[in-house]
C-alpha cells in the first residue's frame, strides 16, 4: 500500500564519520510532532550508505549506532525514504558533478553546492543492490576526502552535514516540496507538498516495477520528471 507523503515535513539531519550518532532532547524536540530524523548510516553491514528517517517520536536522546538504528522499526514512507537516497546518491556517485564544487574556491559551500546543483546535474547512476552500495561507499569516501583538502581536515567534517542538508532538500524540490535548509537551528529541513503537486503519482512511478525494456526505458524517463510535469502529464491524459 502506497502512503501519503507527509505534509508538513520536518527533518533533522545527522551525519557521522563513524558508525555512531548522536541525538540531543533539542534534535527530537525540532521534529516532533511528526517529523523525522534523517540519519546517514555507512556501516557496509547494514547496507550503507544509506539514509534512514526514523520519526523522532521513537527515538531517544543520546548515542545510536548504525546497527541499532537499522534494527529501529520506524514508519516513515518508504517511497520517500527510496527516493531521497536515489536522489542523493546519484550526485555522490557522479565525481565528475562534485569535483566541480572543490573546483570553485573563490565561493563558499553553500553557494557551490547550489551553482552545482543548478549547472551540472548528475548523471542516473543505474547500479543497484550491492553493487551500488560498494560504489557509493568508495565514492562517499573520495567525496569527503576531497571536501577535507577543499576546507581542511578540520573543516571539513564540520561543514559536511551542510552539505547533505543542501542535497536532501534539493532531493526534496524533485519528490514535490517546497523545501527551506536552516543551518543554525531545529529542525534542519522544513518543507511543504507543492500546490497542485500530486505525490501519488510520483509514489505510484517508484513503486511501479517495470519488466520490459521499453516499460523500464519509460520509468526511467519519467523519474526525471517534476512533480509539476507529472501533473501536467496526468491532465493530458485525462482530456
Amino acid at each position: 500500500m502506497l502512503h501519503i507523503l507527509p505534509n508538513p515535513l520536518k527533518l533533522e539531519v545527522k551525519v557521522s564519520r563513524t558508525s555512531t550518532h548522536t541525538l540531543s532532547q533539542r534534535d527530537l524536540d525540532g521534529v516532533k510532532p511528526g517529523g523525522y530524523a534523517a540519519i546517514l548510516i555507512t556501516d557496509r553491514r547494514h547496507h550503507g550508505p544509506r539514509w534512514l528517517l526514523l520519526p523522532g517520536g521513537v527515538l531517544q536522546p543520546g548515542s545510536h549506532t548504525d546497527a541499532a538504528l537499522s534494527a529501529t522499526r520506524g514508519c516513515a514512507p518508504s517511497e520517500l525514504e527510496d527516493e531521497l537516497n536515489r536522489i542523493w546518491s546519484d550526485w555522490i556517485l557522479d565525481e565528475t558533478v562534485w569535483s566541480r564544487l572543490f573546483q570553485q574556491d573563490h565561493i563558499k559551500v553553500k553557494a557551490g553546492i547550489e551553482w552545482c546543483l543548478q549547472q551540472h546535474p548528475p548523471r542516473m547512476n543505474r547500479s543497484a543492490g550491492n553493487l551500488r552500495e560498494t560504489r557509493l561507499a568508495d565514492a562517499l569516501r573520495r567525496f569527503r576526502a576531497g571536501l577535507d583538502r577543499f576546507l581542511s581536515a578540520e573543516e571539513g567534517p564540520k561543514q559536511e552535514g551542510f552539505v547533505h542538508q543542501y542535497l536532501l532538500a534539493h532531493a526534496l524540490e524533485h519528490v514535490g516540496y517546497e523545501a527551506t535548509v536552516n543551518p543554525i537551528g531545529v529542525p534542519d529541513i522544513s518543507g511543504m507538498l507543492r500546490a497542485g503537486a500530486r505525490p501519488d503519482l510520483i509514489q505510484k512511478v517508484t513503486a511501479w516495477q517495470p519488466v520490459s525494456a521499453e516499460e523500464k526505458a519509460l520509468k526511467s524517463t519519467i523519474e526525471k520528471c517534476s512533480a509539476a510535469s507529472l501533473e501536467a502529464l496526468r491532465n493530458v491524459l485525462n482530456g
